[in-house]
């Protein structure tokens, strides 16, 4: 499970007590997300990569809210579609043959709590169009029933897909998607927060009960590394520097160079794990990386300029100088249906 918050659950301890952990502007934010999340009745969506840890941050919002109600995780993708309604919404008694007595779906064992859908825009657009009623105005009907019951629980869902793109190509229903997003939390690759990363890494450290602190050199290389698995891949590449660690002679103070190399040129074999690797000219980086930015902004917010200026600090007539000057007219047009 990666490490994004310093508990998932503990009962011994009060839920306001987890945060994100990180000291910088990106962890502040989605802390201060979590906790409004947390007092509001509207379905929350959690926006990123694979590996950010969006269903923990999904559990960290409802345990926010109190232990004592169910969290009902709900895996889309692993959802067979034959029988992905009666999981979801239950059925009633002869719904169909073999049908021979109710059975609750995830939907009513979450009543009181939070049903989270993971991945929710794997599902098939049919089962989209069932979620519409629970989802915007929390009514169940179980297969087979012609009777709609009001159900008290908190939807959370979560996507690692591009929205405007999924929105533009059929993949995600734009009627299911407005009713989902009453709140959004977009957590950002690991990439883009590297600063937090030595403070990860000797949480996931300590997890793995190392008291050997990683090398000056051996967190460089980690810097330096894109990490596309995120939280996850980095939980899995410090758990085995630290087991091959433990079996080595203990003349060592401190966890090298040599136990992390070979963990991510495995992953990617252009990295020269005594070389970093080399950055374009300052200019030209801060150049691409304002463009990537803008680019993700536009398109998170289907190419509407105020609410992304507001997003970003900035005026709208700030915003589109930028947008006039790195030649993104095209996407908002593209994105607003030109």
């Amino acid at each position: 499970m990666p490490p994004l918050l310093q508990r998932e659950i503990d009962h011994t301890n009060h839920p306001q007590q987890v945060t994100i952990i990180g000291h910088t502007a990106i962890a502040e934010e989605i802390n201060r997300d979590a906790q409004i999340a947390a007092g509001l009745t509207r379905n929350v969506l959690i926006l990123g990569e694979n590996g950010v840890g969006k269903g923990v941050l999904a559990r960290h919002i409802h345990n926010l809210r109190g232990y004592q109600h169910p969290f009902v995780h709900v895996n889309c993708p692993a959802l067979p579609e034959s029988m992905a309604e009666d999981e979801l919404f239950g059925h009633s008694q002869g719904a169909f043959t073999g049908a021979i007595r109710a059975r609750q779906g995830k939907a009513k064992s979450a009543i009181g709590g939070t049903l989270f859908l993971d991945e929710i825009g794997e599902l098939s657009t049919s089962l989209q169009t069932r979620l519409l009623l629970l989802t915007g105005e929390k009514k169940l009907q179980p297969v087979g029933s012609e009777r709609e019951e009001i159900v008290d629980l908190r939807i959370i869902s979560a996507t690692n897909m591009n929205v405007a793109q999924a929105l533009a190509n059929g993949k995600l229903r734009t009627d299911l998607f407005h009713r989902l997003d009453g709140f959004t939390i977009t957590i950002p690759p690991l990439r883009a927060r590297l600063d937090d990363l030595p403070l990860l890494v000797d949480h996931i450290r300590t997890i793995e009960n190392c008291d050997a602190k990683f090398s000056a050199d051996a967190l460089h290389l980690m810097m330096e590394y894109h990490w596309p698995g995120n939280i996850r891949e980095l939980e899995n590449v410090v758990g085995k520097a630290v087991a091959r660690f433990k079996i080595k002679p203990r003349n060592q103070s401190e966890i090298g160079l040599e136990y992390v190399a070979p963990h991510l040129t495995a992953m990617s074999p252009n990295i020269d794990p005594g070389i970093p690797q080399k950055l374009p000219p300052l200019p030209e980086y801060l150049k691409q990386a304002e463009t990537n930015y803008l680019l993700d902004l536009i398109r998170r917010n289907l190419g509407h300029t105020r609410r992304a200026a507001a997003i970003a600090g900035i005026t709208e007539r700030a915003l589109h100088l930028k947008v006039r000057r790195l030649g993104l007219f095209e996407e908002i047009r593209r994105l607003r249906g030109y």
